[in-house]
């Protein structure tokens, strides 16, 4: 009766821990995702953690935002490091917002869902790709190609 009740414990332990960790690195199976959801932070609605989504373009690297230049778009508050970036992006936020609602290009090519670390990217035809670890942007880029079409595929089934 002792050893069902650590048993018990530690599987339930687990279930948490794996469930917390999962949450907390946004990993989730992409048909379990709203596609037009933003990736934001577990606890604040702050996409791509606070990053200026136009320095990346227009700067070419990842550039805080400030909590006092904001807007709402797609349920998610984006942070700009200018009133000018702000502009730009209200005028064009496709233009500007990351592919695959700012989750990991990788992961989208799995199947699924990870946070990025907003310091990964490549701009690839325009358009801002994040990732969650360099090595995994690494390994995307060697085929780019196929990797951003399985992407596309995956995001949009």
């Amino acid at each position: 009766m002792k050893i069902l009740k650590i048993i018990s414990i530690t599987i339930l332990f687990l279930f948490v821990f794996i469930f917390g960790y999962t949450r907390l690195e946004r990993i989730t199976p992409l048909n379990f995702v709203d596609h037009n959801e933003i990736n934001h932070g577990v606890f604040s609605d702050i996409a791509i953690h606070g990053y200026d989504p136009v320095s990346y373009h227009t700067e070419n690297k990842a550039v805080e935002g400030r909590s006092d230049i904001t807007l709402e778009w797609h349920g998610a508050v984006w942070q700009f490091a200018t009133e000018h970036n702000r502009s730009q992006f209200e005028a064009s936020p496709e233009k500007y917002a990351p592919l695959f609602g700012g989750y990991c290009a990788f992961a989208g090519s799995k199947g699924f869902t990870a946070d990025t670390d907003p310091s990964v990217f490549e701009i690839i035809d325009g358009q801002l790709i994040l990732f969650a670890a360099d090595d995994v942007r690494k390994e995307w880029m060697k085929d780019p190609e196929t990797n951003m079409n399985t992407c596309h595929k995956n995001w949009e089934d």
